[in-house]
């Protein structure tokens, strides 16, 4: 996978996202799970600066609701994707507003007892 993002660019990557979501939204097991998450990691891995600009709000789309998985390796490679994406980046507008949606909502609901949104 990280030779198709290095050479063939955002057309192949998001063509691959398609398909990898749909196989996540179909997945049966918790290795189907972890191995499109590490995928989704390699991903970001491996796109240029430019094309992780691009797709960053997709790559954290779909790996969002794995950050509250009860499995340990699912979680951890969610989180790995979004500081990932964070070291890559640098943007700080991106982190807050990021970090207030995929984090710190959630956060608040379970402290609150709720349901994550």
């Amino acid at each position: 996978m990280r030779g198709l993002v290095e050479k063939f660019g955002e057309r192949i990557v998001n063509e691959s996202l398609d398909i990898f979501e749909t196989y996540l939204a179909e997945a049966t097991d918790l290795s189907q799970t972890a191995g499109i998450g590490r995928v989704i990691l390699n991903m970001s891995k491996a796109a240029s600066h430019r094309l992780l600009h691009m797709i960053k709000n997709r790559l954290t789309t779909i790996i969002d609701p794995f950050l509250v998985s009860e499995d340990k390796v699912i979680r951890e490679l969610s989180a790995s994707v979004y500081l990932t994406i964070f070291k890559r980046l640098g943007a700080a507008e991106y982190f807050a507003s990021t970090l207030d949606s995929a984090f710190l909502q959630k956060l608040d609901m379970f402290i609150r007892g709720g349901d994550t949104p």
